[in-house]
């Protein structure tokens, strides 16, 4: 039995694990605490979610956070510029952005298993 992670409520498969994790060991160019490449990399990861946000929105989601948290705290934090971001989110696993925001690719087999109940002559 394979063991998953869930991203935004479904389930990350562990032949991803180590692909994230190695995407995530990497520093976000610039000069950035280990807690805001946390931030920059867990909204990033959003990116595989089935929803498929687009980068726009993903980068104006972790400038909200941030500013939200400038007004709590009073403390600025540098934000990563757009294409900082989006170089990010490109870095992605792409195996792993496939799979989460489109699907596994159809098996032809299944296809035609799936298919036979309705358009198999020969039952008739």
């Amino acid at each position: 039995m394979s063991h998953s992670s869930s991203l935004f409520g479904l389930e990350i498969p562990s032949t991803f694990h180590a692909s994230i994790r190695a995407w995530a060991s990497f520093d976000v160019p610039g000069d950035y605490s280990d807690d805001e490449q946390t931030l920059f990399r867990s909204v990033a990861l959003a990116y595989a979610d089935p929803k498929r946000p687009t980068m726009r929105q993903l980068y104006n989601e972790v400038c909200n956070i941030l500013d939200e948290d400038e007004k709590r705290s009073g403390i600025t934090t540098p934000k990563p510029s757009a294409s900082t971001f989006r170089r990010l989110i490109l870095s992605l696993p792409s195996d792993l952005v496939d799979y989460m925001r489109y699907g596994q690719r159809p098996d032809r087999f299944a296809i035609f298993e799936t298919a036979r109940p309705f358009v198999d002559r020969s039952g008739l």
